[in-house]
C-alpha cells in the first residue's frame, strides 16, 4: 500500500529546515487501498529545503609586484536562472607584498546557496 500527497506546497522558495508543506490531501494506492480511508483536518507535513551548491571561478591569480595592493575576487556560477549570487566576503584575498597567499570565499549574497 503506498500514500501520497497531493499538491504539496512549501510556504515559499528558501532554504531552511522543518519547513511546513501543505498538502490538498491524500491518495491510497495499492492493491488493499479500498480497505482504508485516509482521515486528516489539516494535512501539513515537515520537510527541509537544502541550500544548492555553486562553484566558483576565480579572477587573476598571479601579480606581479609594483607596490599596490591586488585583490582576487570570484565569480559564482550555478546559480538557478534569473537568480544573482555573489561572493559576499573574503578572507586574504588583499595582499601588497610579494608572496603566495591563499584566498577564501566566506559567505555568498544569497542563503539558499552554498560554497563548494
Amino acid at each position: 500500500m503506498t500514500v501520497t500527497a497531493k499538491d504539496p506546497k512549501f510556504s515559499d522558495k528558501d532554504a531552511a529546515a522543518n519547513k511546513d508543506v501543505t498538502v490538498g490531501g491524500y491518495t491510497i494506492g495499492g492493491t488493499a487501498a479500498s480497505n482504508y480511508v485516509v482521515s486528516t483536518t489539516t494535512p501539513v507535513l515537515k520537510a527541509d529545503i537544502t541550500p544548492k551548491e555553486v562553484t566558483l571561478t576565480w579572477s587573476q591569480n598571479s601579480f606581479q609586484y609594483d607596490g599596490t595592493e591586488k585583490t582576487t575576487t570570484a565569480t559564482v556560477e550555478g546559480a538557478l536562472s534569473g537568480e544573482t549570487v555573489t561572493v559576499k566576503t573574503y578572507t586574504d584575498n588583499k595582499k601588497t607584498e610579494i608572496g603566495n597567499y591563499t584566498a577564501e570565499a566566506t559567505a555568498l549574497s544569497d542563503p539558499n546557496y552554498k560554497l563548494p
